[in-house]
């Protein structure tokens, strides 16, 4: 659709009139000729002949001249017939009229073509040739509300509007004596002609054979028609109703016999009463109903209802409404009991009993008793009810007619609940518009038809710019935001943006006139309706008496001058009302101060706050007192109860009331005081102030709607994302709704979050998945790059706001990118290296191979039991290596075991474990193991395996010489003094050759050695100096030997030590290996050796591969009796244990006593103080 095309176009009216009369003669000639054409053109909104409310409806029109034509104009008129209908004279002369005594609006155009004008005789074209026209271009714009509006339709229960007093002319009131403030009953049938209401009258009138009351016939404004005597004596006649077209009536007659009252229902016909003979006996009655067949009759003092066949009076069915409240017998509903004992009128409509006493009317479902509702109406002494099916725009609605006992007494009309009947004050409908000219004499028509509709659905609003998702960078914060509606009777719309706290009302009474305009008060009918009269007087006014902060001004119920609210011998009542509507957002709350000085009591003085959707219906939403009972009163609503507020009196308090019920919704305030009475009112009065209604809302800016129906403005934005919303209201007729539409955006001057998931790095996987979320509101697009080249690009993310992609890796380093670029150009990125290896670690080929084993016992081999340690050089050039690990068969990786870093052990450790020098300073991984028991002899293969950080691995094969018995020994040296001895047979005994390593160490000074035999020189000790010599030439098995070493400070100097063990230690001395080899015997046709000691102190050495237990390494001269009486070691060791935990052993130079049970270590040298001499048994 054009927009710009959305004109107030509508019908176009084209009357071609041909008139015959030459300009240029001195008297008119005959007409030649005249033609009338008229076409109806399509409402832009509808695209036919049917019109919104609020569009101007255009009717062209053309007068149209043939050449040298004339007319005498009498009249040119527009007829306008439908619900609204005028008749409007409409000028000749060029010009722009308006008139405003239309309905609505007219504006009138006229305009002449050339050669058109105003001759001798009339109007018409001068020219020979050609035509020429008259044209009018009018546009009505029909009122939104009907000139005559409808009678509002009557509330719904419990509201009840008064519709008249009882009336009679006084000659048949004198005639009849009746009673016309006790009204006993009404009745109305449709199917009687004329159809009358029937009230039921209290009556003195004679009949022929008694004094009968009468039922009173007036139409439905109360207009007197006529009577008839009703079938009850005076007093008697209780309550009336039509079956079909039968007029029933119910009387109760005192029986003399049984000293009791009957009631008995009779029905008229033919112009007389007669008793239904199953309806003669029954008890006392209140109220009659019929559902068109039958009968339903209410009893005045018990809570029960019958049905009943009107012709047999057979009991159909009955209702005990005794329970309905609860059951109890009490003065009151619930623990209280009924508010109720019986029933004085009943009417039937649509399968619903309405039965009443006294203001209470309940809801009964007539099929099976059970009470819905209950209602206070404030109409006392409610005598009768009946239904009237009367007709609204066009719908028929049944309306309860109520009969109450006043002076004079009254009939009230209510709508049933929930179904007020919809009154129509538009002027929508069908209409004609006729052109109608009269010209010398003749008329002159032509007409065509439109309907004028409304919308029922709330406006339709649409916005056209910004779009949904929209984004601007900073410098752009003013945006403009357009679109169009639908509803033409809307002349502005409000832009802006939802908030969380909208103050939607406020006002502080301190400033007269912005006080004066937002409020409007006036006296009101009172709720009492059977008390005193209600005083007029308009008892609200500013007053600075009293106010909230002390300085101010406030509301105030009470007389200005007398100080009270007392209105002698009037009850009084008045309202305080905002005038303008009030837009209710999410969750809003009434907040107000009050102070009072009243009776405190909730019934009397009430004090009320009301809300209203129309300005015409009010509901309760606090009423405000200091006292009230704990259960719910017989004469208020349950959701008046709900409404009660405690406010203690003569103080200032603050009151807050939900208004979340009504969120959505554009609302009146008002605060209703009514005295109730007319005794009590000399009090100060009711105190407002502060007076405010926030919470979430919406807060926008007017902008104006033009003649297509497009809005459009300027709107600046916040940071961050703003919701623009943009909301039509209606406000010209009902239904009064609000359309809304928004549209979601950003201004947007920060650029994009990237979180990235971890990365694998190093890997040996091919592929990387890369992922992680983005934080932006307006994200447009994200790459992924390795190393400057694109690798994939989306505009779409995850859920969340998430990505992920797996990207191909290059061998090596990949530098991945990862940017995100927001729809105003702002971007970010982050970066992660992943290297890409897919290469095994190296085991470096340093040592004679690829790694080195050092026996710390035997020296080229181990025995089952025997430590050994595997040294290891392992390297990855693209990633770490991430374990070293000897592979054990048959067993879980978990548990194979693990090589350790060079770095992670102390220098001393490794010192300990026997490696050379060269093989330290080359390995960076050690692999400590001990032989399992049970290994067989032989070459023993080891798997060693290495991982990479990247996943990749490689593996060698270890192969470590397995012995049974030891072929070399190893004894480690210390500084200082040494006792040692050697627990094989040497392959060579020369001192030297086996003492050529540790000479070249520089460290070796000399070893002793004490010769305990007889054949000894006077001097015992024997010595060797390396270098010099002496007379300790061999080193035998089984003899102890002194080796001198040089001091710490000799081994520090020499690079023979290690760091400290821990803080504060020295240095940790490396010891000197003096390795040994040989056989601890030897094999074959050779005796082993026996070694023989003398009494006294002897050097001996253990003759051993294995500890022994001193009992038994010295059981030859022990049994059967021991020869030796003490035997000392010389401890100057450290030795650390295989486990990473254990706790080494230090000692530096001490001589230990060893006992019988004490064990002797292999390597060790010994003092044996023998007793007498003997031999030592290998």
């Amino acid at each position: 659709m054009n927009r710009k095309s959305f004109a107030r176009t509508a019908i176009a009216i084209i009357l071609v009139i041909a008139m015959g009369a030459s300009l240029w003669f001195s008297s008119p000639i005959p007409v030649k000729a005249f033609g009338i054409s008229l076409s109806a053109a399509n409402s832009p909104i509808s695209g036919n002949t049917t019109y919104l409310l609020g569009e101007k409806i255009s009717i062209p029109a053309n007068i149209q001249f043939n050449a040298l034509e004339t007319k005498d104009f009498q009249s040119i008129t527009l007829n306008i017939t439908g619900p609204e209908s005028f008749i409007k004279t409409l000028p000749i002369s060029p010009g722009t009229y308006q008139y405003t005594d239309v309905p609505g609006t007219l504006d009138v155009v006229v305009s002449w073509d050339p050669g058109i004008g105003a001759y001798r005789y009339g109007y018409g074209y001068g020219y020979s040739t050609g035509s020429g026209n008259i044209s009018y271009s009018i546009q009505w714009t029909p009122p939104y509300t009907l000139t005559t509006p409808p009678p509002p339709p009557p509330p719904a229960l419990p509201g009840a509007d008064f519709r008249f007093d009882i009336q009679m002319p006084s000659s048949d009131q004198t005639t009849t004596g009746a009673t016309l403030d006790y009204p006993q009953g009404l009745a109305y049938s449709a199917n009687v002609t004329p159809s009358l209401l029937h009230i039921l009258l209290p009556a003195n009138y004679w009949d022929g054979t008694d004094y009968r009351d009468i039922i009173v016939k007036t139409d439905l404004q109360g207009s007197y028609d006529s009577f008839i005597a009703a079938p009850g004596k005076n007093w008697e006649t209780e309550a009336i109703t039509f079956v079909g077209s039968t007029l029933y009536a119910a009387y109760n007659e005192w029986d003399s016999t049984t000293f009791t009252t009957k009631g008995k229902i009779a029905k008229y016909v033919s112009g007389s009463w007669s008793t239904v003979v199953g309806l003669s006996n029954l008890n006392p009655i209140g109220g009659l109903a019929s559902d068109g067949t039958n009968l339903f009759i209410a009893y005045r003092d018990e809570l029960r209802i019958d049905k009943r066949d009107p012709t047999t009076g057979a009991q159909i069915t009955s209702f005990d409404l005794s329970n309905a409240w609860g059951g109890s017998t009490g003065p009151g509903p619930g623990p209280m009991g009924p508010p109720i004992w019986g029933f004085d009128a009943l009417a039937y409509s649509g399968g619903q009993l309405y039965a009443a006493q006294g203001d209470t009317v309940i809801i009964v479902d007539a099929s099976t008793g059970a009470m819905s509702d209950e209602y206070k109406t404030g109409l006392w002494s409610t005598r009768g009810l009946t239904f009237v099916s009367e007709t609204f725009s066009g719908v028929a609605y049944d309306i309860l007619y109520l009969a109450t006992t006043q002076y004079p007494g009254k009939v009230y009309r209510a709508s049933k609940p929930g179904a007020v009947p919809t009154v129509e004050k538009t002027p929508i409908g069908n209409y004609t518009a006729e052109f109608k000219v009269v010209a010398n004499g003749t008329i002159y028509t032509e007409s065509d038809n439109f309907t004028l509709t409304k919308l029922t659905d709330a406006p339709s609003v649409t916005i056209t710019a910004p779009t949904q998702g929209f984004a601007v960078a900073a410098g752009s914060e003013n945006i403009t935001v357009s679109g169009y509606i639908n509803d033409p009777s809307i002349s502005s719309v409000t832009v802006g943006i939802a908030l969380p706290e909208v103050t939607a009302f406020q006002d502080d009474v301190d400033d007269e006139t912005a006080t004066n305009a937002k409020w409007q008060h006036s006296s009101v009918s009172g709720m009492m309706q059977w008390g005193p009269p209600y005083s007029s007087d308009d008892l609200w006014h500013r007053s600075n008496v009293r106010d909230h902060t002390g300085s101010g001004w406030s509301w105030r119920y009470a007389n200005a001058s007398t100080g009270t609210y007392e209105t002698p011998g009037y009850a009084n009542a008045g309202v305080l009302r905002t005038k303008d509507p009030i837009s209710i957002g999410a969750d809003n709350t009434l907040t107000f101060w009050t102070w009072y000085d009243s009776e405190l009591d909730f019934w009397p003085d009430r004090k009320l706050v009301e809300v209203s959707t129309d300005g015409s219906n009010w509901e309760t939403v606090a009423w405000l007192a200091k006292f009230w009972p704990p259960f719910m009163p017989p004469d208020i609503t349950q959701e008046q109860y709900d409404a009660l507020y405690f406010v203690p009196e003569r103080t200032w308090t603050k009151v807050e009331v939900s208004l979340a019920d009504y969120a959505g919704e554009d609302i009146y305030l008002r605060f209703h005081f009514d005295t109730m009475d007319d005794i009590g009112n000399n009090y100060e009065g009711w105190y407002i102030d502060d007076i405010s209604i926030s919470g979430a809302g919406f807060q926008g800016q007017a902008v104006a709607v033009d003649e297509n129906l497009q809005f459009s403005t300027t709107f600046t934005l916040a940071e961050g994302s703003n919701t623009i919303s943009v909301s039509a209201k209606r406000t010209n007729y009902e239904p009064k709704l609000t359309g809304t539409a928004s549209v979601s955006g950003s201004l947007d001057t920060t650029p994009p979050v990237i979180t990235l998931n971890p990365v694998t790095t190093p890997t040996n996987q091919p592929y990387q998945l890369i992922s992680g979320n983005v934080t932006e509101a307006n994200f447009d697009r994200l790459e992924i790059k390795n190393n400057g080249v694109l690798k994939w690009s989306t505009k779409v993310l995850g859920t969340g706001n998430t990505f992920s992609q797996s990207i191909l890796l290059s061998e090596g380093d990949n530098n991945i990118v990862v940017e995100v670029r927001d729809k105003v150009g702002l971007t970010a990125n982050v970066s992660a290296t992943i290297k890409l290896d897919t290469t095994g670690p190296v085991f470096e080929d340093v040592f004679s191979s690829q790694y080195d084993v050092a026996y710390k016992t035997g020296e080229f081999s181990a025995r089952p039991g025997d430590p050994f340690f595997i040294a290891l050089k392992v390297s990855d050039n693209a990633s770490d290596v991430a374990a070293v690990k000897l592979v054990i068969p048959n067993t879980p990786e978990s548990n194979w075991a693990s090589a350790i870093k060079k770095s992670d052990l102390p220098e001393a450790v490794i010192d300990s474990w026997g490696f050379t020098s060269a093989t330290k300073a080359a390995m960076n991984y050690v692999i400590p193991m001990q032989l399992p028991s049970g290994t067989p002899a032989g070459n023993y293969s080891w798997t060693v395996k290495a991982w990479d950080t990247a996943g990749n691995s490689s593996n060698i094969t270890v192969v470590t010489k397995v012995v049974t018995t030891l072929e070399a020994f190893n004894i480690y040296l210390m500084p200082g003094w040494n006792l040692v001895s050697t627990p094989v047979i040497p392959t060579t005994d020369n001192i030297t050759t086996l003492t050529a390593n540790i000479t070249a160490t520089g460290l070796f000074e000399r070893v002793w050695y004490y010769d305990a035999s007889e054949n000894a020189t006077a001097d015992k000790w024997k010595l060797y100096v390396p270098g010099v010599g002496g007379d300790l030439t061999t080193i035998e098995a089984g003899k102890g030997y002194w080796f001198k070493m040089k001091d710490l400070a000799a081994f520090t100097a020499a690079g023979k030590v290690s760091g400290p063990m821990a803080t504060g230690l020295p240095n940790t001395p490396a010891p000197v290996k003096l390795t040994i080899t040989g056989q601890v015997l030897q094999p074959g046709a050779v005796v082993p050796p026996t070694y023989t000691v003398y009494a006294g102190w002897n050097l001996i050495g253990l003759h051993s591969e294995n500890p022994l237990p001193v009992s038994t390494a010295l059981n030859s001269v022990t049994v059967p009796q021991q020869k030796w009486g003490s035997l000392l070691q010389y401890l100057n060791y450290i030795s650390f244990p295989m486990e990473r935990d254990g706790t080494p052993e230090i000692d530096l130079g001490r001589f230990d006593r060893l006992i019988s049970t004490d064990t002797m270590q292999p390597g060790r040298g010994f003092w044996l103080y023998m007793v007498e001499s003997g031999t030592i048994v290998p």
